[in-house]
């Protein structure tokens, strides 16, 4: 994380970087439905550049829409140190 300042406003602004997979369909429901409140992210299938904007599942979310965005790797989730290591990603070195 890198912290800068705003010339403009002289405000505090803070860079982070996350760390994202692709995401599991089973964390997001079942057959069912969806649970609604779940963090996601989007790969854009045609220039495979990370969407940076958080979207969240909700009431509204189309259901087939986001079955088609697994069915082509387009969706994708945080992944915590802890998590790397159970999903087997390697874990960034600390210093």
């Amino acid at each position: 994380m890198s912290q800068l300042k705003d010339p403009k406003q002289n405000k505090e602004v803070l860079t982070v970087t996350m760390r994202v997979i692709p995401a599991d369909p089973t964390h997001y429901g079942d057959k069912n439905g969806i649970i609604y409140g779940m963090l996601y992210f989007l790969k854009s299938n045609e220039t495979g550049q990370l969407d940076p904007r958080p979207y969240y599942t909700s009431p509204y979310t189309d259901v087939e829409e986001f079955r088609r965005w697994f069915r082509l790797k387009m969706v994708y989730m945080l992944i915590s140190p802890q998590d790397a290591v159970l999903f087997g990603y390697d874990t960034p070195k600390t210093q």
